[in-house]
């Protein structure tokens, strides 16, 4: 476990890198999630790796460790009922005020992509039924590692059947071995 000195150092860099804010409570689950951090490092301790992160002049340590202590929760269409709401009320009416103007979406703290990837589904299923349904989807987060998943549109099962219908799975989705890969044109 992280002493009170280790904890109090980690909170502030990574609230500096990420915004996270984070507690005591919180110091038994950081020292979890770093422990891989610190093997692939090749640090024998979490505290090893919080003392080389401290003399470190690139920050590249305290970024990482930012990006393993960051919470990545995600999924397909993940507040059904706001989904639904956008499909049928928020992004019709977006459609219909913009005119030719595209609609803009910005996805914020996407982590691996499914809210984006959701958001995508709906504008090519509304693109059938209206005449300019011209949607832009720009996500973001300050995790490379998990935008980079993001990226790839990469998904294991457990990632998909978490609030994706078979039906968007088999419209938007192609097997790519042990995993489902979103439509080129998703992306």
């Amino acid at each position: 476990m992280l002493s009170d000195a280790e904890f109090e150092i980690v909170a502030r860099e990574v609230k500096q890198r990420s915004g996270l804010v984070m507690t005591r409570e919180l110091a038994n689950s950081a020292t979890l999630r770093l422990t891989p951090l610190a093997r692939r490092e090749n640090f024998g301790t979490v505290s090893e790796l919080i003392s080389a992160a401290r003399i470190r002049p690139d920050g590249a340590l305290w970024n990482a460790i930012s990006d393993m202590l960051a919470q990545s929760e995600t999924r397909f269409f993940r507040d059904r009922a706001l989904f639904a709401r956008i499909r049928t009320e928020i992004l019709p009416a977006a459609i219909a005020r913009r005119g030719s103007e595209p609609v803009r979406i910005w996805s914020a703290a996407c982590s691996t992509g499914q809210e984006p990837y959701s958001f995508a589904m709906i504008a090519e299923e509304l693109g059938e039924q209206c005449a300019n349904p011209a949607v832009e989807i720009t996500a973001s987060d300050f995790s490379e590692r998990l935008i980079e998943k993001a990226r790839t549109g990469l998904y294991t099962q457990f990632e998909v059947q978490r609030g994706l219908p078979i039906r968007k799975l088999i419209a938007h989705f192609e097997r790519a071995g042990d995993l489902w890969c979103i439509a080129d044109r998703m992306r």
